[in-house]
């Protein structure tokens, strides 16, 4: 992992940026964040303005610095990098972010936010704490409206809590954007259930106008494999969840002790499954091995990851695919069969197709499933009216559902790049819909 930009770090970096009339890494960037403007305050020193600009499109720079793939998103489009090495824009904006956070700067900030908005007699609900909603509640707030949210646990962050480990993504970070919100006067209540504690009868009943539900994509698909069953093997949203638990100060619902010196198997090639991978060895695994059914090719993780990965010897099991868990009560083992690749699929990656005759058997105490998340289907089913299916809320381009005054955003709204920058746009989209609706 990079190292942290000091003071000086931060101005010599800046000082490479280009300033460019037409700034390609602001389109590059889901949020429009003006790169080239707060950069060039980083370069003249000028940190408080650089923050100021910062905040006009997102209060998420302590969380979207550390875990966005920014090469892939405002430096892929850095003109440096053309021809040579990006403007390192995430840790820019890390620096700034943390800067503001000695001695609470920030507080400053969001109270002039708050002076300055034009006060709103109206209530809006967030249902969910996760990136959608803490955008959605940000741009809320700063036109006036009275916000409330409502988390289902009993800690703040959704997915930024409870389904991004510790080492890439601090909970003490997140705890400073819940600070931040409620300097904002926004209100948050935790235990919140929606459908269960609190349903859309209750919040009409208590004077709310409009909802907004960043529910998020909360219950995980399992390979349909004989033994899936048996003990020791979870979805990757679950084991990251426990993992996660103590640093959230929750209790594990598992020894986590009992992962030291025990062969884990990891299934699935994406961000999740690399973060479990990585968590496994941290938490003092024998091995942690990820099986995946394509190649290194087509893995879906980002650079640092991977090399973190390796660092801690992590190993890789290419065209593989997971066919049966074995074991009497608790796993002990895997079968998995050899893959080859076919033609390319809609995703644009090549078919992984089985090769009949290559079965072989792998070592596992713990077998973790990371082959995807859907709609929590039991928490939609309370509103059956809305519609939706197993991934997505149906939303037009206001991110309004079918009812009227029920708006939905995160990854219940997309299909693709569900990254976090991407989540809290949704959630300024639907803030502005929110906004628009309400007006009339």
């Amino acid at each position: 992992m990079e190292k942290e930009y000091s003071k000086e770090d931060a101005i010599e970096e800046a000082k490479r940026c280009l300033n460019c009339a037409n700034p390609q890494c602001v389109k590059g960037c889901p949020l429009s964040n003006n790169i080239p403007k707060f950069i060039q305050c980083i370069k003249n020193e000028d940190f408080d303005n650089a923050y100021n600009e910062l905040l006009k499109t997102t209060i998420l720079s302590e969380i979207c610095s550390r875990v966005c793939p920014m090469e892939k998103q405002c430096m892929a489009h850095c003109v440096r990098g053309i021809k040579g090495e990006a403007i390192n824009i995430n840790k820019l904006e890390e620096f700034v972010a943390r800067y503001m956070i000695d001695d609470n700067r920030y507080a400053e900030f969001m109270k002039n936010i708050q002076e300055s908005a034009t006060k709103k007699d109206i209530k809006v609900a967030i249902i969910g704490t996760g990136p959608s909603s803490i955008a959605c509640a940000y741009e809320l707030a700063k036109i006036g409206y009275v916000v409330t949210m409502f988390e289902k646990e009993s800690f703040f962050g959704g997915i930024l809590a409870y389904g991004i480990p510790e080492y890439r993504l601090p909970k003490k970070v997140v705890r400073i954007v819940q600070s931040k919100l409620e300097n904002l006067g926004i209100k948050i209540q935790f235990n919140q259930e929606y459908g269960k504690d609190v349903t859309e009868g209750m919040l009409l009943n208590d004077g709310y106008k409009a909802i907004y539900l960043g529910i998020g994509l909360q219950s995980s698909s399992m390979l349909n494999v004989e033994g899936k069953d048996l003990e020791n093997v979870y979805s990757g949203n679950d084991f990251l969840y426990f993992v996660n638990s103590v640093n959230n100060g929750v209790n594990s619902k598992i020894d986590l002790n009992d992962i030291k010196d025990k062969n884990v198997v990891v299934v699935g090639g994406g961000n999740v499954a690399i973060d479990c991978a990585i968590s496994a060895k941290k938490l003092g695994a024998k091995t942690s091995t990820l099986v995946y059914r394509r190649t290194e090719n087509e893995l879906l993780m980002e650079k640092s990851e991977r090399e973190l990965a390796e660092e801690l010897n992590v190993e890789f099991n290419y065209l593989s695919l997971p066919v049966k868990f074995i074991g009497n009560k608790k796993v002990e083992k895997i079968e998995c069969v050899k893959m080859c690749l076919g033609e390319v699929d809609s995703t644009g990656r090549r078919t992984p197709i089985v090769a009949d005759g290559t079965n072989y058997i792998m070592e596992a105490d713990y077998v973790i499933v990371c082959v995807g998340s859907k709609i929590d289907s039991e928490t939609m089913l309370k509103n059956s009216k809305i519609d939706y299916d197993d991934y997505t809320i149906k939303v037009n381009e206001d991110g309004q559902t079918n009812i009227p005054y029920i708006f939905a955003g995160g990854d219940t709204s997309l299909t693709s790049n569900k990254t976090v920058a991407m989540a809290a746009k949704t959630g300024v989209i639907a803030a502005i819909g929110i906004d628009k609706y309400l007006s009339k």
